[in-house]
């Protein structure tokens, strides 16, 4: 018995714990804002409302629009409030806090890009429900 108290107290301490599996529905507020780079420049532009689904399961995390899925990282945060961080090797970061149901999307690795071979830079507030 003292053993197995032990165990679960190493555990708890250690973070070791598994994290809920979370999937998120997620409506854009407003049209999404950005860049796209074209003939040599940036122009800023809007971007068409998109829904998105959230699902937050540690390193098999995921999300997306329009039936594209990204595989990316979460794991939870507490610096000034808490929340949920997910990040991607393709720039993509989710921010969503679970207290109030928003959560933001941005796409920033096309912004370093160099040559013509660059993508859109875009961030996006949702508003979204948990499952």
């Amino acid at each position: 018995m003292k053993k197995t108290l032990l165990i679960a107290a190493a555990l708890a301490c250690s973070g070791a714990v598994a994290q809920e599996k979370q999937i998120w529905a997620c409506q854009e507020i407003m049209s999404g804002q950005g860049f796209v780079y074209k003939d040599g420049a940036w122009a800023a532009t809007s971007f068409a409302r998109e829904n998105y689904l959230i699902t937050v399961d540690g390193l098999n995390s995921k999300y997306g629009s329009n039936g594209q899925q990204f595989s990316t990282n979460c794991e939870e945060g507490f610096f000034a409030t808490p929340h949920i961080r997910c990040s991607d090797a393709t720039g993509g970061t989710v921010l969503l806090n679970p207290t109030t149901k928003l959560a933001v999307i941005s796409e920033g690795l096309g912004g370093i890009r160099t040559g013509e071979n660059r993508d859109t830079v875009s961030i996006r507030l949702l508003q979204c429900t948990k499952f």
